[in-house]
């Protein structure tokens, strides 16, 4: 008897801790909420900022890059860093990244900032970081990232992409998939199939980085006035270097 006792008052102890404890952190969060919104800001500027690195190195790999053919004819473009993949027997895969698609004049929008979850069953034993680009040929495959959960593979065909700056359907080569996914570890670029991982739009981040109102992908992408941080306007910039409006 007294052993239960003693049990209640321990467990009703921890409630009241627990509460005391989230009481303190809402009245902290009115002081410090504009601090902590411009230091979460900093995450989306270096995620652009690695965007950008790997874009541009990727893209400078000597003849064994992605097509150039296949990056100016593309819809949208997805560039996630440092995808972290571990496992042990059942595995799982997640990164930050930017997407930007191709509006009605053929230029890049504002990058859109999403997140690459996926999972895996098999032997594996070990953690990975990798860089990984797709490619979307397909606009309608694109839209529907930005309007909501794109699974590669069952909302749309993916495959490993193409290497060498000289492949292109003028060469033989069928670009007949929706899209193209690539990814680079430990100094190795080839084309890799991810099937089964999804693909979705981070609100919070966009929210963060651009403001309350362009949370919505869409909205933002429509928005060509808007003034965004420099790093978003330098990672048009270099993909913009190595792609061509379609037509020109």
């Amino acid at each position: 008897m007294r052993r239960s006792l003693w049990l209640s008052l321990l467990v009703s102890a921890g409630i009241l801790l627990a509460g005391a404890l989230v009481a303190i952190e809402n009245v902290g969060a009115g002081d410090e909420g504009t601090a902590n919104k411009e230091a979460r800001s900093i995450d989306e500027k270096q995620e652009l900022q690695d965007a950008t690195d790997t874009m541009r190195e990727i893209i400078g790999i000597p003849e064994e890059g992605i097509p150039q053919a296949l990056l100016s004819e593309s819809a949208a473009v997805v560039v996630v860093p440092d995808v972290i993949k571990a496992g042990f027997v059942v595995g799982g895969r997640h990164g930050d990244g930017v997407m930007v698609v191709r509006t009605e004049d053929g230029s890049w929008s504002n990058p859109v900032f999403v997140e690459l979850t996926g999972a895996s069953v098999g032997w594996q034993v070990g953690v990975e970081a990798t860089d990984i680009v797709l490619v979307f040929k397909n606009r309608d495959a694109a839209w529907k990232v930005l309007n909501g959960e794109f699974t590669l593979g069952a909302d749309g065909s993916v495959a490993a992409g193409p290497v060498g700056r000289q492949a292109s359907a003028g060469t033989g080569l069928k670009l007949d998939h929706e899209v193209y996914s690539y990814s680079r570890s430990r100094g190795l670029f080839a084309g890799v199939s991810i099937d089964g991982s999804k693909l979705s739009v981070n609100r919070d981040a966009n929210a963060r980085f651009y403001g309350e109102a362009y949370a919505d992908a869409n909205v933002l992408i429509a928005a060509k006035d808007l003034k965004a941080p420099s790093e978003a306007g330098a990672f048009v910039a270099e993909l913009s270097k190595h792609t061509t409006k379609p037509g020109s």
